[in-house]
């Protein structure tokens, strides 16, 4: 209770995303009102937000942590990438095609998730632009989809190197 914190990416305005600061006004777990929470399980976090920001789900799969304690926002991540044998979610068995340089993919990092165009592939590291920004560790594990026949499907994942 009491303690400012940051929620990252934080909230697009105009070209840019930008991390919101607030503070804890209140906690809930299971129905119970409380002083302190700690990891696990779900919480009900209660801020002085104005509501408006979540509209539409704006703030889905965003990170929050105490203010100033996060890791800096990304627009470019650069990944081991492990492709799987086959797509994920087909009928039919379908064999997972290599990655190209200029494809989009959907990429999952916790939470988050966002376009990533691949800039560049050397070997099984690939760097991807992303349209929206993530808040991500290195060595952290991504999740990448492809859309096959009008739907996302998994074929691959990845640790972050840089």
């Amino acid at each position: 209770m009491g303690d400012e914190i940051e929620i990252r990416p934080g909230i697009i305005k105009g070209n840019k995303v930008e991390p919101l600061y607030t503070r804890v006004i209140g906690l809930q777990k299971a129905g119970y009102n409380l002083e302190e929470v700690g990891p696990g399980g779900l919480v009900g976090l209660m801020t002085n937000l104005d509501p408006f920001l979540t509209k539409d789900d704006r703030l889905s799969g965003t990170i929050v942590g105490l203010a100033n304690e996060l890791p800096e926002n990304r627009s470019e991540i650069e990944a081991e990438v492990s492709l799987l044998e086959r797509v994920v979610g087909e009928k039919k068995e379908r064999k997972a095609e290599p990655l190209r340089k200029g494809e989009k993919v959907l990429i999952n990092v916790a939470t988050q998730r966002t376009i990533g165009l691949i800039k560049e592939i050397k070997g099984s590291r690939v760097v991807f632009r992303l349209a929206l920004p993530v808040v991500a560790e290195q060595k952290q594990r991504i999740v990448i989809s492809r859309q096959i026949d009008g739907r996302w499907r998994l074929i691959g994942y990845g640790i972050l190197t840089s």
